[in-house]
């Protein structure tokens, strides 16, 4: 490869570092993986084409193709990969088919995705050089890096550098037996199985009944003045199920949550009530350090959206326990039962407290 491509790779490469480092750095959101309810999705995404110099066809060229995906486990997605290239120069011309699966590996769920991709597949090579004309099917193996930035639960964009490392079959008819071909590529991503939100039922006023002939009215009655209704009473304790505020690995609310609403209100009409301490929990999935930031996130959020909601920030206290209070102990074989068995644990309790006075 000569000097330019090494430093395009090169340049490519560093971009696609430093944005998988401020992607996972960034607080987690809701995607459309949340929950463990995986959906298909399509990507169509064009190409930019660097052949391998031993095809004896120099320069860049342009591609396209179309990958379906579909994610399988918390950081892992699979996709199907069909696409075409070509690159022409004067006398000489090489295309390129692949198809192929891979492997992503995503440093984060959130709105930023980093990731990492392994694939392999099958290539059909066919090269003009003048007069003779050279083809032929082999199979390739593939590794690339890249990052996903998803402007909501279905659409986004993926830019990725793929190396496409082809292992020719027949060497005497194309002199070489290996070919390492690069690919720059620029995709939309539509998410087509995340439901839409249900709008709301909308209540058909019933038609009027007749008007009826009015008696006499009675004589007045002294009035009775109504007494006011209470004040809605704060809860003692009030335990939410993460797995409907959040998406797994996530710490951003979806709203609206009607438990919170009611809560806020409660809140705000007793004044008395002073002290509310707020409490994220984990499962035991993850790092010690990683549970314990994810927790106090989610507590975070939570605080956040009751003083969007009018209650005042100091009568609110936010803390993350991690998953050092489980209610269920798993000791699940698999990954998913664990997930499956760890949904309890993975909660946000809001409770009054007793701030004793001095």
């Amino acid at each position: 490869m000569h000097c330019g491509v090494r430093n395009t790779v090169s340049a490519f490469l560093m971009a696609a570092g430093v944005v998988a480092f401020v992607g996972a750095a960034q607080a987690q959101a809701p995607m459309p993986y949340g929950g463990l309810k995986p959906s298909w999705y399509l990507s169509p995404h064009v190409a930019v084409f660097e052949p391998d110099d031993s095809f004896g066809v120099k320069g860049h060229g342009v591609g396209g193709g179309l990958r379906i995906g579909k994610p399988f486990a918390r950081d892992w997605d699979v996709q199907l990969d069909a696409s075409h290239a070509r690159r022409s120069a004067t006398g000489s011309k090489i295309q390129q088919s692949l198809l192929g699966v891979e492997a992503i590996f995503l440093f984060s769920r959130s709105e930023l995705q980093p990731f990492v991709s392994f694939g392999l597949g099958a290539e059909r090579d066919e090269r003009t050089l003048g007069a003779v004309k050279t083809s032929g099917t082999s199979p390739f193996l593939s590794a690339g890096v890249g990052v996903r930035w998803m402007f909501d639960n279905t659409l986004g964009l993926q830019l990725d550098y793929r190396r496409v490392e082809g292992f020719l079959r027949d060497d005497n008819k194309w002199g070489f037996n290996s070919a390492g071909n690069n690919y720059y590529n620029l995709g939309l991503i539509w998410n087509f199985g995340v439901e839409a939100p249900r709008p709301p039922v909308q209540k058909v006023a019933a038609a009027p009944a007749p008007a009826a002939v009015k008696p006499a009215p009675p004589a007045p009655k002294p009035k009775v003045e109504a007494a006011p209704a209470p004040a809605p009473v704060v809860p003692q304790t009030m335990t939410l199920d993460a797995q409907r505020l959040f998406a797994l690995n996530s710490a951003r609310i979806v709203p609206p949550v009607p438990e919170l609403d009611s809560y806020a209100g409660a809140l705000q009409a007793n004044p008395q009530v002073t002290a509310v301490m707020i409490t994220g929990h984990t499962d035991q999935l993850g790092s010690a350090a990683y549970n314990q930031r994810l927790s106090q996130q989610r507590a975070d959020a939570v605080k956040a959206y009751l003083v969007s909601k009018g209650v005042a920030a100091n009568r609110l206290t936010a803390k993350g326990v991690a998953s050092t209070q489980l209610v269920t102990v798993c000791k699940e074989k698999t990954r998913a039962a664990m997930i499956k068995c760890g949904e309890p644990n993975r909660r946000v309790v809001v409770e009054q407290i007793t701030v004793p006075k001095r």
